[in-house]
């Protein structure tokens, strides 16, 4: 639980300015990070603790997992869009952003993260 900890803090701090910068002009700071949190707690913990058990495969595991990741949380985001009547934010926009969130946690999360979890000594 440890190591899934800290990587989801990793995953929030990559995602941040992500989110954040384009959110900004219909989302207060609090609210943005908040929906940052509800996002990430929305897919992570699945894509952390139950769809590794479904795919012995690593690639098809990553494949699967990032997929899952960008479609919930564009889903959520485009719906969230819709509800409060965002000007200029469609599902495509909402899509967009997921994508390129989760894109920069995993590839800079793939790249750093599980060093750093060994640099820290949770993993051994």
């Amino acid at each position: 639980m440890a190591v899934w900890l800290v990587l989801f803090t990793l995953t929030c701090l990559l995602e941040l300015p992500v989110y954040l910068l384009p959110l900004r002009p219909v989302l207060a700071l609090r609210w943005g990070l908040l929906l940052l949190l509800g996002l990430n707690l929305a897919t992570h913990p699945i894509v952390w603790f139950v769809l590794p058990r479904l795919f012995e495969n690593q690639v098809h595991y990553v494949l699967v997992a990032e997929a899952f990741a960008v479609i919930a949380e564009g889903l959520i985001l485009g719906a969230l869009a819709r509800r409060r009547g965002w000007q200029g934010w469609g599902s495509l926009s909402a899509m967009g952003l997921a994508f390129l969130a989760n894109a920069c946690s995993a590839g800079i999360g793939e790249l750093v993260g599980y060093r750093l979890v060994g640099w820290i000594g949770l993993l051994r």
